[in-house]
């Protein structure tokens, strides 16, 4: 009759997903365990949609992530997520290169056609997604950060990053309490509570 409930326990160990071309993205872990209390996704399966639309709940008990590592590329097109653009180091230009006849002699660039508006797609919003999680709990964590839109290109490391939060609910953007602690890019210890 629906909704889908899922509920149990996920551990994934040692996993590593990085983007076929280029180190633009990538994250690892060496383990991974979620307690879930109760994942419902109303609609599944089909034809058992409630006559009221209501939103996926997920509800966490814990999320234990050991040894997580990111690595994150920012460019002129943005960060380097998965789907979000040309792949980083890619040599494929941004712009066409200007034309080597019209650079040499100075000549003023042509005004731009103005394009015909185009009406922005419109997207169905629904009841989105809400999620309650009991205990965040991140050891050994590392965020390698490489930025290639200054010059000269900046990296920096965020190490030994370790946090743990209860009571994090989303859409409400909201934690009963956190404590995080990293060591920043040049040995700069931080830590929040």
């Amino acid at each position: 009759q629906g909704p889908l409930i899922v509920a149990g326990s996920l551990s994934v160990a040692d996993l590593g997903l990085k983007l076929p071309a280029g180190d633009g993205f990538a994250v690892a872990w060496k383990q991974l365990d979620v307690g879930i209390k109760e994942v419902r996704v109303p609609g599944v399966p089909p034809g058992s949609a409630p006559a009221v639309p209501e939103p996926i709940r997920i509800d966490l008990e814990t999320l234990k992530l050991v040894g997580p590592a990111v690595t994150l590329t920012r460019t002129a097109t943005g960060l380097g997520w998965p789907g979000s653009g040309a792949p980083v180091g890619s040599d494929a230009p941004t712009t066409p290169p200007p034309s080597p006849t019209r650079a040499s002699r100075k000549l003023p660039a042509p005004a731009p056609t103005p394009e015909p508006a185009v009406a922005a797609p419109t997207t169905a919003t629904g009841p989105g997604v809400t999620v309650a999680l009991g205990l965040l709990d991140i050891t050994g964590g590392e965020v390698a950060i490489f930025d290639q839109t200054v010059k000269p290109f900046y990296r920096g490391k965020l190490s030994a990053l370790t946090m743990k939060a209860r009571g994090v609910r989303y859409p409400e953007n909201t934690f009963d309490d956190v404590v995080l602690t990293t060591t920043l890019p040049g040995g700069a210890p931080l830590k929040v509570d």
